[in-house]
């Protein structure tokens, strides 16, 4: 049988558990925004070096560099998902414009252009900084 003093045990358990669960969920927001906050600024600052093509606005960027912003396709499809059957507990960073897994990537005729992968180590630092600052929280309850 529980006491009163078991039972504000257990609430106070509950309540680190909620708070733990919380703090995980916005980290994992967190990390998310700052990696799209980064490939996006990548992508709207980048300055290509590669061709220039008479179709494109601008010049394109050469192999390794983030793509250039051409017409604002990219830079705007790079979000966060907050739906947690896809992203588990928290976000994910994911770009939707279909050609945003070729840049990143490469294809078998053209090298990467690399913009998400270098942002998601951004998005990584700012999730660590996150849960570093978890037990503060914690220290409330």
């Amino acid at each position: 049988m529980l006491n009163a003093s078991s039972s504000l045990r257990l609430n106070r358990f509950d309540q680190f558990e909620m708070a733990i669960a919380e703090q995980a969920r916005l980290a994992c927001v967190v990390g998310a925004e700052a990696t799209i906050e980064d490939a996006r600024g990548q992508i709207a600052e980048q300055v290509g070096s590669g061709q220039k093509y008479s179709r494109l606005p601008n010049r394109s960027s050469a192999p390794g560099e983030a793509p250039v912003n051409q017409f604002e396709v990219l830079h705007d499809s790079i979000q966060v998902n907050l739906d947690p059957d896809i992203a588990g507990i928290g976000a994910e960073a994911a770009v939707a414009a279909e050609y945003g897994v070729y840049l990143e990537l490469g294809t078998s005729k053209m090298a990467p252009r690399p913009f998400l992968g270098p942002a998601s180590v951004i998005g990584e630092e700012a999730a660590v900084r996150h849960v570093e600052a978890i037990p503060a929280v914690l220290d409330r309850i």
